[in-house]
């Protein structure tokens, strides 16, 4: 069992014998993060764009700080970074001081989940930069809370969120500014991806990925 497409796609190169074993079973969206109809007070007054993640490498959260920084002054907008961080001091803390932007990138360190749907919410756009991902939850996240996301144009997204996705070069941060104004420039856009995603990840359904979780079981039960 692998948790989607691509991760099979990519065993089945390592190992012929994967062709026709493997069986697709996504994760599905934690039921904390599935419409929320609390009503929170907003944590930031300014608005702003938002990461959710850890601060790892493959992240690229150095593009998106790089995008970012074009666009700026282009923008009210404050870049927000809420995810783990490994060490004390990393790519963005050096990217913050070369750029000299760090009055307009708020960070949020292992966030607990109050915090995490706090910054969904009221998010005016999710970017998702990573160069490479098993799955890839925090889109799905952003959505069900009623913010519209935009993503790298990588395999794994692409199987994800289909043709409802806004995609950009994970390796150009002209295209990935250009996607991020795109998106705050245009209120229709940005309300037209948020209807389509909210149907897209309706396949993300937690009850429908257990009910394929039994069924499968089943399936091996009886083949015993």
């Amino acid at each position: 069992m692998v948790i989607s497409q691509t991760v099979a796609n990519e065993l089945k190169t390592l190992d012929k014998r994967i062709e026709n074993k493997a069986v697709v079973i996504y994760e599905f969206i934690d039921d904390r993060f599935v419409n929320s109809k609390l009503v929170i007070k907003r944590l930031l007054d300014q608005p702003y764009v938002l990461f959710v993640g850890n601060r790892k490498r493959h992240k690229n959260i150095g593009l998106l700080i790089k995008a970012f920084n074009k666009i700026k002054d282009q923008i009210p907008h404050y870049l927000v970074i809420a995810g783990a961080k490994d060490n004390e001091v990393d790519e963005v803390d050096k990217l913050k001081k070369e750029l000299n932007i760090k009055w307009r990138i708020i960070e949020f360190i292992r966030p607990d989940d109050e915090t995490l749907i706090n910054l969904y919410l009221y998010a005016d756009l999710f970017i998702f930069p990573s160069l490479f991902e098993g799955f890839g939850l925090p889109p799905l996240e952003a959505v069900n809370l009623n913010c519209p996301v935009i993503l790298s144009d990588i395999p794994i997204l692409r199987e994800i969120f289909d043709n409802t996705g806004l995609y950009f070069n994970p390796n150009d941060e002209n295209d990935l500014a250009k996607a991020i104004l795109k998106v705050l420039s245009n209120n229709d856009l940005r309300t037209e991806l948020l209807k389509q995603q909210k149907e897209r990840v309706k396949l993300f359904d937690k009850e429908a990925i257990v009910n394929r979780y039994l069924r499968l079981f089943e399936e091996i039960i009886k083949e015993r």
